[in-house]
């Protein structure tokens, strides 16, 4: 049995989307394909097809979908696009001098500054000698 791309269908994806069928979607990484696929992009399932697809066909077919929609350059497209999270909110320049409002000081906790702490524990405490067992503690 062949596999099918389209749930209730033997057309192909891209020819479904070109033609309106199924919505375009937009340049998306790969956990929001699968999103897409589950619904309005109607991926095959078991209990209506028979038949699924797998993850690899999955994943090449994603990756022929973007390639076709968005071009050769699709993955750096992708790649280069911000989280809405990463993005500075408007008319706020980071600037040397300024500091995000997340951060309420440039000076160093106290925990820093001590320098016992700072340092953490020195290596001979935190692992023994060749000449100690396990324990620190003479063979």
């Amino acid at each position: 049995m062949t596999s099918r791309q389209i749930s209730s269908s033997d057309r192909n994806l891209l020819d479904a989307i070109r033609d309106g069928e199924i919505q375009q979607p937009s340049l998306m990484h790969w956990n929001d394909w699968q999103r897409w696929r589950k619904y309005a992009g109607r991926r095959p399932t078991i209990a209506v097809d028979g038949s699924n697809t797998s993850t690899a066909q999955e994943s090449a077919l994603w990756k022929s979908t973007m390639l076709e929609l968005y071009g050769t350059e699709w993955a750096i497209d992708l790649a280069s696009h911000k989280d809405v999270t990463e993005e500075e909110p408007p008319g706020v320049l980071m600037t040397a001098g300024t500091l995000p409002a997340s951060v309420t000081s440039l000076e160093p906790s106290a925990a820093a500054s001590d320098p016992v702490t700072a340092a953490g524990p020195s290596p001979a405490r935190s692992f023994p000698s060749p000449s100690q067992g396990a324990r620190g503690k003479p063979w």
